[in-house]
């Protein structure tokens, strides 16, 4: 029932945005192994939403040998504090005090981290478009227009765009002289059908995991499709414009997790894996 012919003492516990560090001794005398568990904590009393007590966020499992000091650290990211908004279809990372708790050998060792404001993907990547001086002319296609929460610039300019599988010639206009195309993914709720793309200088995003879509098949469109039509046509379209010196650049930042291997069976995110290096096979093919 998870006893142990051991006993194991915590301390000099540390909390970061990063994760948590602790310090871990075997106290016994005999080898053993222990699960360190973390959970996260908001203050619910200031959250604008409606959150657990605690969520587990990372767990670490050691083995130690009769009185063995180990230093074990759990990492997180910004989705370790993050909750789901259905009011903006986005994550939020609220500003605030979290309590990491360090379960462990018949222990809980508390710490506090503050957490600023923090960015989801498309917003990042809007953000430090915004200030690479290099990057003269910002363009954001979306079939609404972005959340008041967006980053805003001078240099941006939002259109918004029907059909992520058709590109007017109009709107090809609007993005003349585009040198470079960035193609990322994100999770976007099944009910939602809002999937903004970013051009920058002009950089283009997109994306979504099966699990966020209606059925498998929309997702292969959304992830697949939707890339292949759009690097189709801006290489088509687009390269031409910039002289023969110069190449379109077409870049898919979706490659977490990827095998190689499609006859294997992953026990996550299978279907996202799948799509994923079917359209990295099809593109190097």
């Amino acid at each position: 029932h998870g006893l142990s012919y051991t006993t194991f003492a915590l301390r000099d516990l540390k909390v970061s945005s990063k994760g948590i560090q602790v310090v871990i001794e075997n106290t016994g005398n005999m080898s053993g192994s222990e699960v360190l568990q973390l959970y996260i904590s908001a203050d619910r009393e200031i959250s604008s939403f409606k959150r657990p007590v605690k969520e587990l966020k990372g767990f670490e499992k050691v083995r130690l040998e009769p009185q063995q000091v180990l230093t074990v650290k759990i990492s997180i990211d910004k989705y370790s504090t993050a909750v789901w908004d259905e009011n903006r279809d986005a994550w939020a990372c609220e500003k605030g005090q979290y309590t990491a708790l360090l379960f462990g050998g018949n222990q809980c060792l508390k710490g506090t981290h503050r957490a600023e404001n923090s960015r989801m993907i498309g917003t990042e990547v809007l953000a430090q478009s915004i200030n690479n001086p290099s990057l003269t002319e910002i363009v954001v296609l979306s079939r609404r227009p972005l959340p008041s929460s967006h980053p805003t610039s001078p240099k941006v300019k939002t259109l918004i765009i029907e059909d992520f599988l058709t590109y007017p010639a109009s709107l090809l206009q609007d993005l003349s002289g585009a040198e470079a195309c960035i193609w990322y993914s994100i999770p976007l709720p099944a009910r939602t059908k809002a999937i903004s793309m970013t051009i920058v200088n002009k950089t283009r995003a997109l994306g979504g995991i099966p699990s966020r879509f209606p059925d498998l098949a929309t997702a292969r469109k959304v992830n697949i499709d939707y890339a292949f039509v759009a690097a189709k046509v801006f290489v088509e379209t687009l390269s031409p414009q910039l002289g023969p010196d110069k190449k379109f650049r077409f870049l898919y930042v979706s490659g977490h997790a990827v095998d190689r291997d499609l006859s294997k069976q992953h026990r996550f995110f299978n279907d996202a894996i799948h799509i994923k290096v079917s359209l990295l096979f099809s593109s190097i093919s």
